[in-house]
């Protein structure tokens, strides 16, 4: 019952019925950025058969993801201690783990009980990797899949760790034999693609009869169609993932220089020319900058070659002409809806905030998912004088990302401006059991006194403090029960 009940842990968080999400995939879920609904039904599937590794694994991973490390490796020690002569049980706590040291010995243990356990010998790949030694990582990771040839993880980890050697060919060799192994991979199909570009529309394209569609293949698929030339088609490919996955960033620029080279805006001949001075950024912005009069001599209408030319200007730290390059990429395409959103950020960081209302209003009417914009857009209502506004933008964006913590932490604040105390306190409470942040339970601590809750909330802590042995949550316990005595 003790494992059981350990996976179950993150469904009382969660607490909705998975039954709306019964017929999905949770790791389809998770690549489409519908993270909490993968969370359920990963945690309802681990909960409803422990063997089942997959599940546990895609659990772990989508709990460390939106930040609850500590919870993933708390389902994962009760468990190990409900089952300790299991060797999936230690795996699972290794892959929970974040410590390199404490992770490698539960995979250690997970092989001494089971000299043949792939997984673990996965484990090992990743912690080796991290360590960048390299050869190990990849002898891993080429025993892991020997043993087990559908672990397309490990494929792609020693295809990865290839790469990085620059051994392209043989990282090429393994990324299609895993392929073959693992046809329904979609990463390995994306590495493919991306070790061998010729290939790209055939590998991706099969990838996509194979899978179904995959926002991030779709994604790759434009990109790979927009090298070609073939505006429409890439088009096509980035609408289709944004349907799936309006997060990817990528997929989004893609579709705006797509259409450009469209419309004709953007010769499509420039496209590699701004590649190549993107490129140079990093190491010689003023180099960068040097390509794009010729670039803009042919494409004097394209805002996106604008915008990047802004992005140079930035890295060179001419924060003035940057801010001059963005407000004349939004004069040349008001509805683009990126430049719009750098624009807007932008601005807030010069100080002119209440300047930034219309471009990020103009942004996150398209992209309304997008917590970042929402956060700007509250700051910059703030600063034009419409806290009532930035209030509410905040409340709708922080009901959309229970997860975000700076949202979360933005939305209790602006609550506290407005004397709403204890609606403030009931945000951060409910944040801070979804995501336990040390920023979370700082400001709850605080605000729990105004609201009248230090009591209350010293109870809430206190399980808290005593499972993650945290001293100074137990010091803020001891604090709130002291003042819930005062008179």
């Amino acid at each position: 019952m003790g494992g059981l009940a350990a996976l179950s842990l993150s469904l009382v968080v969660w607490g909705a019925s998975t039954a709306s999400f019964a017929a999905e995939d949770p790791e389809v879920l998770f690549r489409q950025g519908r993270v909490s609904e993968a969370l359920q039904l990963a945690s309802s599937q681990a909960a409803g058969d422990p063997t089942d590794l997959e599940a546990q694994e895609l659990m772990i991973d989508v709990l460390i993801n939106v930040g609850q490390q500590a919870r993933a490796e708390q389902v994962a020690r009760l468990r190990l201690e409900d089952d300790p002569g299991n060797p999936d049980a230690h795996y699972l706590l290794g892959r929970a783990r974040v410590d390199p040291i404490s992770s490698r010995q539960a995979y250690e243990a997970a092989l001494h009980l089971s000299p043949g356990h792939a997984r673990a010998y996965m484990g090992m790949g990743s912690i080796h990797e991290a360590a960048a030694d390299f050869d190990e990582a990849a002898a891993a990771y080429a025993r892991a899949v020997s043993m087990d040839p559908s672990l397309g993880e490990a494929w792609y980890g020693h295809t990865r760790i290839l790469a990085q050697q620059g051994k392209i060919a043989a990282a090429l060799q393994v990324a299609r034999a895993g392929l073959e192994a693992v046809p329904s991979e979609p990463d390995l199909s994306l590495l493919v693609a991306r070790l061998d570009p010729a290939s790209a529309l055939e590998v991706l394209s099969a990838a996509l009869a194979q899978v179904g569609a995959d926002p991030y293949l779709h994604e790759a698929l434009s990109q790979a169609y927009l090298t070609e030339g073939s505006a429409d088609e890439a088009l096509a490919q980035a609408r289709a993932a944004l349907a799936l996955n309006p997060n990817l960033i990528d997929a989004r620029r893609t579709l705006l220089f797509a259409r450009e080279v469209a419309a004709g805006v953007l010769p499509h001949a420039q496209l590699a020319a701004l590649g190549a001075a993107r490129e140079l950024e990093a190491t010689d912005p003023e180099a960068a900058l040097a390509r794009y009069p010729a670039i803009l001599a042919e494409a004097p209408r394209s805002a996106m070659a604008t915008l990047s030319r802004a992005a140079a200007h930035r890295a060179a730290g001419d924060r003035a002409s940057e801010l001059v390059d963005l407000l004349a990429a939004a004069a040349l395409d008001p509805t683009n809806d990126e430049v719009a959103a750098v624009t807007g950020l932008a601005l807030i960081d010069a100080g002119r905030a209440a300047e930034a209302v219309e471009p990020l209003t103009t942004a996150m009417e398209q992209r309304p998912w997008d917590g970042t914009l929402g956060l700007g857009l509250a700051r910059a209502l703030e600063a034009a004088g419409h806290p009532g506004d930035a209030l509410a933008l905040l409340e709708r964006v922080g009901a959309a990302h229970p997860q975000n913590v700076p949202i979360q932490l933005a939305h209790a604040q602006a609550l506290i401006h407005a004397g709403q105390h204890a609606r403030a306190y009931g945000v951060l409470k409910v944040a801070m059991q979804v995501v336990p942040d040390p920023r979370l339970v700082a400001a709850f601590v605080k605000v729990a006194p105004l609201a009248g809750h230090a009591g209350e909330a010293a109870a809430v802590l206190a399980p808290v403090a005593e499972q993650t042995s945290n001293p100074a949550l137990a010091e803020a316990v001891q604090q709130l029960r002291a003042m819930a005595r005062e008179p």
